[in-house]
């Protein structure tokens, strides 16, 4: 860019308007840009994120950082310490709940063959006693009769014991036989889900991709060792064939930006090589980036007119410069030139020994210089500090 201003700057009296540092001011190429660096990342990636288990998990094996991986490589694992002792643990339950259970049917059959032998005996007796029951006066006396009546009752009433009796045996051990089943599903449930949280614990790659650790708040990556609380974001598989910038533009450098602005894109690695892009998106707000440190940034995406995935790499570091303003015949002053009041803008132009407040109208402002739209005509030469307030 060509020059366009020419100091005089005469410090020789304390009062003397002359002696003011002035600026000539002349039509030029004005280019208005600001400078920010960052990374290169995917434009699109799969999270590869902790498993949604109850608690945080303790981190056991992780992918090397930056390392190819192939649909179905393992690229993280979780201790499953807890989870196989609990396996361990319903499964002995299983166990010993199939044992009391053959144990109960085994008791049930015997106690039931028991009773039918005993039914059956007093069957016997009972067939006998109406077999040789007779109510004949002439063949048993009358006490003899009402001792066979009374046999007759006692067997009936033992035979309708054994048959309550068989009933309600048979009722206690179904609920008993009932109540370890209840047991034994809760165990099978918990046994399945210690399986299943076993199975969780193995991260698979959902795709071929280059595997990014993710960085914590404090720019430090996932380790093993570490707890990882569920939905964790450990690490991306990017999708390498679309690339973009991720920078950061100091708030009070942020002048201009906005959505759809060119951009030049230069990765650190290869000073040389140059890729054009545009300002894709603006974060709403500044945030700090580190803690401790109250400066703020915006969070810029810069989409890449090209990718070629042999050299951009997620991950490398590169500087790019947004083009704010690129204009031909422009009229503009140094920001340390202009002055404003009230939301108004005005410079004081030189006229002969004296200097002249002269109000203007203001374009694209940039961190150095700032368009004038009007007010001026580029031949002037205006003062760099404020005549009124006297010059130093």
């Amino acid at each position: 860019m060509r020059a366009i201003l020419i100091l005089v700057v005469l410090l020789c009296g304390c009062s003397d308007t002359k002696n003011l540092p002035t600026v000539a001011v002349q039509k030029d190429h004005l280019r208005i840009s600001l400078e920010a660096d960052g990374s290169l990342q995917a434009a699109s990636a799969t999270p590869i994120t902790a498993p949604a288990l109850a608690g945080p998990q303790i981190l056991a094996y992780l992918a090397p950082a930056n390392s190819r991986v192939t649909k179905g490589d393992v690229v993280a694992t979780f201790d499953d310490t807890q989870f196989v002792l609990d396996a361990g643990d319903a499964d002995t339950e299983l166990q010993k709940l199939a044992l009391q259970a053959r144990e109960k049917e085994r008791t049930l059959a015997t106690a039931m063959v028991e009773m039918d032998h005993s039914r059956e005996e007093v069957d016997i007796e009972k067939a006998m006693a109406d077999q040789f029951n007779s109510e004949n006066p002439l063949l048993y006396s009358r006490l003899q009769m009402i001792d066979s009546m009374r046999d007759e009752e006692f067997l009936n009433a033992q035979i309708e014991f054994f048959e309550e009796k068989g009933e309600l045996y048979t009722e206690k051990s179904s609920a008993e036989l009932g109540v370890i089943d209840t047991q034994k599903g809760v165990q099978a449930a918990k046994l399945q889900r210690s399986k299943d949280n076993l199975n969780m614990l193995e991260l698979l790659a959902p795709h071929d991709g280059l595997f990014i650790p993710e960085n914590n708040w404090a720019g430090e990556p996932p380790r093993v060792g570490q707890s990882v609380f569920p939905g964790f974001k450990l690490a991306s598989l990017p999708d390498l064939t679309t690339m973009e910038a991720e920078i950061f533009v100091a708030e009070k450098e942020a002048v201009g930006l906005a959505e759809g602005l060119p951009a030049i894109v230069t990765l650190d690695a290869f000073p040389d090589r140059t890729i054009h892009g545009t300002v894709k998106s603006i974060s709403r707000t500044a945030q700090p980036r580190e803690r401790g440190n109250p400066v703020k940034y915006f969070t810029v995406i810069v989409a890449l007119k090209k990718t070629e995935p042999e050299w951009m790499i997620p991950g490398r570091r590169l500087g790019v410069e947004i083009v704010v303003a690129d204009l031909e015949d422009a009229v503009s002053v140094p920001n340390q030139a202009l002055f404003t009041d009230a939301d108004a803008a005005y410079v004081y132009v030189r006229s002969g020994d004296e200097f002249e407040r002269t109000p203007v109208q203001i374009g694209i402002r940039g961190t150095a210089r700032t368009q004038v739209t009007s007010g001026l005509t580029g031949s002037e030469r205006v003062a760099l500090v404020d005549p009124e307030a006297g010059a130093t």
